[in-house]
């Protein structure tokens, strides 16, 4: 073992103490005999144990808020003087600090305690002097601060969850659902910033979602309700047939998450109110767990209730309609059938039956209760089929063999499998309309005259298709015509005659006409264009606040001419001061500006340039024909806010406002002379 004897021949003796310890101090006595007599020799083993340092870890990590010991123990023998520093300030041994022969206790720890601690050890009777340094972490075990919210992701969606917490060290992150650990492959979790996604959710990920924080001081959690969203899904009968007078129920099935809310709906109508009749239409629910059902029941059926109906689900994560046709069998009706008829001679017309059932009806036709066969010299019948009805025309051809025959009574009968039902219709012959009720000339100018024409009494049984005119020039025998057509026989209409001389009387007739001709007799009147004149006074249209600062758009209507071409208009612009109160008036006790003057031709606007921003002008724009000027009609504009003319812009609108006033003197003087 540590302890062995050695013998040195011939006379000595050795005793050897391998790795010394503090328990192998003490006396040993060395026996010898020698000749017979006994020898005893004795020393005395002191153990010098040096300074050291034991159970002392660089960093040491206690838990905040609590009582904590920084561990570590000085050595050596004999047992050395300690101090502890944190700071390099020496630590006082009273309140919340006790020095223990293996550390440091600090009570209630805070992150203020945090930093270097050093224990200082000294063996003075040896001269011996060491120190140990600690770094002390003081742990926060984890708090959440913001924990993984409630979330709605919507079946095949994303969902994503984040989770944050303080502490420190810094927390990572565990996560739960239901308690139960998360493995899938469309799993993705960030564990260092508490993030979690689930990508292609399903209705079967939902429930509750545990976020842990954990550091060595512990861990914190937080949990969040996850609700996969499933949109929703309807279903109802593709389609529902029913009769007339039976009752008929729809029945709409929705499925999805949250249950969704169902409607029913005809066409585009407004949606049918839940639990009240509404004009023979009850929708109730029938049920709402797990998944809804709405019925929508029609108690008496009618031809009327055939349409499409829909049933619209909808929810949070979106909606679904089905739609669906409802067909009633029901015995024919007549719709868009005319019990009269006209025709004239030499003319092919039709007499028009459309008959509206469900299955479509056959149609057939009878004159004096015999049945009329198609495709002879006087009859042809066509049909028309649409949805859920039948039209047929029988087409009539006046001849002179027939024409007094085919002016009479014609039935129409339609067949079903439910019924049969007829109507009676009379063809009559078409006449001329009768004249106009009365004719006004309006408004003569030079040029034109303007007839407001009033229609016929009697159109002879189909619409006025035309006005035939007739002018004559008093004292002359020369007759113009024209004919004007008619878009709304119904209506009172303005033709407008053109082209005539200036200072002429003009004798005017008016006939009505239609297919079969005009009116036997016309409207007669007479009615004089004045003599040339200048032009009409002209109205400017263009906005009075303007839409730039440093020019103006202004427009105006192309005036009635006085019976000569207008050769040019002239835009005549001032700027002036206005009253302060609407309506805007110039200003007559102020100085305002004199009028420029731009002239063009075959234009409506123009666009006057270089004017001050936010300035009131007066404009007015004349019109000149052969004969002279029309009259000024002023109008008072403002121009848009900004920066005004720059210095030299303004020298040089002042230097043609200048010359401008000296053509025109010069132009007056000119004149005068």
């Amino acid at each position: 073992s540590s302890i062995k004897i050695r013998k040195e021949p011939p006379f000595s003796s050795k005793l050897i103490l391998k790795e010394l310890k503090t328990s192998d101090a003490g006396v040993y006595a060395c026996r010898a005999e020698v000749n017979g007599k006994k020898l005893e020799a004795i020393t005395t083993l002191k153990i010098y144990r040096p300074l050291g340092f034991s159970n002392c870890e660089e960093v040491q990590q206690p838990i905040i808020y609590k009582d904590a010991k920084i561990r570590c123990t000085a050595t050596g023998d004999p047992a050395p003087k300690i101090q502890w520093k944190h700071k390099l300030k020496k630590i006082i041994t009273a309140g919340r600090y006790e020095v223990d022969a293996d550390g440091l206790i600090i009570k209630n720890i805070t992150e203020a305690d945090n930093g270097e601690y050093v224990l200082e050890a000294e063996i003075v009777s040896k001269s011996s002097y060491d120190e140990k340094s600690i770094i002390v972490k003081v742990v926060v075990p984890p708090k959440i601060s913001k924990p993984p919210e409630v979330s709605k992701p919507v079946e095949g969606s994303e969902l994503s969850l984040s989770c944050k917490a303080s502490g420190d060290p810094n927390p990572k992150y565990m996560w739960f659902k239901n308690d139960q650990e998360l493995s899938d492959s469309r799993i993705e979790m960030d564990n260092i910033a508490g993030k979690l996604k689930v990508s292609n959710v399903k209705k079967s990920d939902g429930g509750k979602y545990k976020c842990v924080a954990y550091n060595i001081g512990g861990n914190d959690s937080a949990t969040a309700e996850v609700t996969i969203l499933v949109p929703p899904s309807v279903e109802i009968p593709r389609s529902g047939d029913g009769k007339e007078g039976e009752s008929i129920t729809l029945v709409c099935k929705g499925k999805g998450v949250p249950v969704p809310s169902l409607t029913w709906q005809r066409s585009n109508d407004a949606p049918f109110p839940i639990g009240e009749e509404l004009n023979g239409v009850l929708v109730k629910e029938t049920k709402n767990r797990p998944d809804k059902e709405l019925t929508l029941t029609i108690a008496s059926l009618k031809a009327s209730d055939a349409d499409n109906y829909t049933c619209f689900g909808d929810n949070e994560a979106g909606n679904d309609a089905k739609r669906t046709y409802l067909r009633v069998e029901y015995k024919p009706v007549f719709i868009n059938t005319p019990t009269t008829a006209y025709n004239w001679m030499g003319n092919k017309a039709n007499i028009t039956c459309t008959a509206k059932s469900y299955p479509k009806a056959i149609i057939s036709w009878k004159r004096d209760k015999e049945e009329i066969k198609g495709d002879t010299e006087t009859y042809k019948i066509f049909k028309i089929e649409g949805q859920e009805q039948m039209t047929s025309l029988l087409q009539v051809k006046v001849t002179p063999s027939n024409e007094n025959s085919v002016f009479t009574d014609y039935k129409c009968k339609a067949f079903s499998i439910r019924d049969s039902t007829e109507i009676t219709i009379t063809l009559k012959k078409a006449v001329v309309p009768k004249r106009p009720v009365k004719v006004n000339a309006l408004d003569p100018t030079p040029t034109t005259i303007t007839l407001v024409i009033s229609p016929p009494e009697s159109d002879g049984g189909i619409p006025v298709t035309q006005y035939h005119i007739t002018q004559v020039t008093s004292g002359s025998d020369k007759k113009e015509e024209k004919d004007v057509p008619v878009p709304e026989p119904s209506k009172t209409q303005r033709v407008v005659l053109e082209n005539l001389t200036p200072k002429t009387k003009y004798q005017l007739k008016v006939f009505a006409g239609n297919r079969v001709g005009l009116s036997t007799t016309s409207y007669d009147l007479s009615s004089e264009t004045p003599n040339i004149r200048k032009p009409f006074d002209v109205f400017i249209t263009s906005d009075r606040y303007g839409t730039s600062p440093h020019s103006y758009q202004v427009t105006w209507d192309k005036p009635r001419t006085g019976g000569a071409d207008i050769v040019s208009y002239s835009i005549q612009y001032r700027k002036v001061h206005i009253k302060e109160k609407e309506p805007w008036v110039v200003d007559g006790s102020k100085e305002n500006g004199d009028y420029m003057t731009k002239t063009v031709q075959g234009k409506t606007s123009a666009v006057i340039r270089n004017l001050e921003s936010n300035t009131y002008y007066e404009f007015q724009v004349v019109a000149t024909n052969k004969v002279g000027n029309s009259n000024p009609r002023p109008v008072i504009i403002v121009t848009k806010k900004g920066s005004n003319l720059n210095t030299w812009s303004w020298h040089v609108w002042k230097f043609f406002s200048i010359i401008h006033k000296v053509f025109s003197f010069l132009s007056f003087s000119y004149g005068g002379q």
